[in-house]
């Protein structure tokens, strides 16, 4: 596995020109509209399949697909803090509390908050915001990590941040973030009121929403962000930074990029070196980069799928001493 710099030898503008860095910049209001509709499609299937068949292998499936899916929701909610959805400001965030982060328990303005000392303070220990990058999961660590996780603490300590998140600015007040939760939630559990069965909001949106959905998140992260020189360290606690910072770029197949990368999340260094290209043009600007070269003078930042990824940070390093 190899780890990638945030920063470059040879600037962006070596491979890109400024036109195609405009049109990179370019918003797609329908790509928005389609994803976030098939989006929800996803979940509203998932929860009328459930309330017709019950199947326990159908309801595994179904839980899995629906953490997924809250996990694409949080993706989009991160392009609407970078302001990536729409060019109205005020439409964009907007949309996104009500469509998009209200549902999952959020709001843009604290998620703005909250990310981005990530892109300000990338691999600083103190100032990072994203500490996720953070936890050591080599050998057992990984595993209790995972049971946390599962047992809801991440939860926890994520809602808990954004809570005292302050974003500043409009729709940043409790009042707004408690409206665009209840009106998100409150219409799911009318939908699974409507279907027979309102159990199924509990069961299967917001049990997810507090384990499931944040294992992925925190191993995307992970992946996405952790040197393998870290994790060899096998100890519990941060060090002081990550020289250099990392980004990384993974190629995962089809599972690795519904799972944990919808969204075109897998596309990370190059977010990280143009954070305001939306994620719908993240795949052409891989391809630029690629046809320009810039992969092969910067080889350490591309990694392989995400299970692969995790697995070199997870698994015990041999000792290289005698004796």
């Amino acid at each position: 596995m190899t780890t990638a710099s945030a920063t470059t030898t040879r600037p962006l503008s070596a491979y890109l020109s400024n036109d195609e860095i405009r049109s990179l910049q370019a918003f797609s209001p329908a790509r928005v509209w389609i994803d976030t509709l098939f989006t929800w499609a996803l979940v509203l299937a998932c929860l009328a399949a459930c309330a017709t068949w019950n199947n326990p292998v159908l309801w595994v499936l179904s839980f899995v697909v629906i953490a997924s899916r809250q996990l694409a929701l949080t993706h989009l909610v991160h392009d609407a803090s970078h302001y990536r959805l729409f060019a109205s400001r005020q439409f964009n965030d907007l949309f996104s509390d009500i469509l998009l982060a209200g549902p999952v328990g959020i709001s843009t303005a604290s998620y703005r908050a909250q990310h981005l000392p990530h892109h300000r303070y990338l691999g600083d220990r103190t100032r990072d915001s994203d500490q996720r990058s953070w936890y050591a999961i080599k050998g057992g660590l990984f595993w209790k990590r995972t049971l946390l996780t599962l047992a809801g603490w991440e939860a926890l300590v994520t809602f808990g941040s954004y809570a005292r998140a302050d974003g500043g600015g409009e729709n940043s007040g409790l009042l707004w973030r408690l409206c665009c939760a209840a009106l998100g939630n409150g219409l799911l559990l009318l939908y699974c009121w409507w279907l027979g069965q309102p159990a199924l909001y509990l069961v299967m949106w917001f049990l997810p929403l507090l384990t499931l959905t944040m294992l992925l998140q925190n191993y995307r992260v992970i992946a996405e962000h952790q040197p393998e020189s870290y994790a060899a360290r096998g100890i519990d606690r941060a060090p002081e930074s990550f020289t250099p910072a990392l980004t990384r770029t993974l190629q995962p197949g089809p599972m690795g990029r519904f799972l944990l990368g919808p969204m075109n999340f897998y596309y990370h260094h190059e977010h990280h070196l143009m954070p305001s290209v939306p994620y719908h043009q993240l795949p052409r600007m891989h391809r630029l980069l690629q046809d320009r070269g810039y992969f092969r003078d910067h080889s350490e930042v591309l990694g392989s799928g995400y299970a692969q990824t995790l697995y070199k940070l997870v698994r015990p390093q041999r000792s290289t001493t005698n004796g």
